[in-house]
């Protein structure tokens, strides 16, 4: 016959261990999705810089259209870095890529076409993250 002291610490580790491995498993569900958010947050965020831009064109007083969407989403991107932050095994590489992207400027693009040097950078990050 087995001891009620016994039963009562089988069922102890029994919590325990169940506790533990569900734990486990959210947070490979949290990093899971995580991780799926950066990525659909990079194309589709390709996908407004790469757009064709159909509006009537002047040339000098209108701002490059890659340019605008790049300057408008760039908070959403360090906000979408900050959460997948500690999702990727290469953090090191992850951290380079990232900050290349964040910090585009101007000079950048002196002989390429803005366009160009965002989606290069960006697409950089995509095979990264997939």
């Amino acid at each position: 016959m087995i001891c009620p002291l016994t039963n009562a610490f089988i069922g102890l580790i029994g919590v325990l261990i169940g506790g533990l491995i569900g734990h486990w498993l959210v947070g490979v569900r949290d990093i899971a999705a995580r991780k799926c958010a950066f990525q659909a947050f990079l194309s589709k965020w390709k996908a407004e810089i790469s757009a064709p831009d159909r509006s009537p064109t002047i040339a000098t007083a209108k701002p490059d259209r890659a340019i605008v969407a790049y300057d408008s989403r760039l908070p959403s991107f360090c906000a979408e870095v900050k959460r997948a932050n500690g999702v990727f095994k290469d953090s090191k590489r992850f951290e380079v890529l990232t900050g290349r992207l964040e910090s585009l400027k101007a000079e950048d693009w002196q002989n390429n076409q803005p366009r160009d040097v965002i989606l290069e950078a960006i697409d950089e990050l995509i095979k990264f993250a997939a």
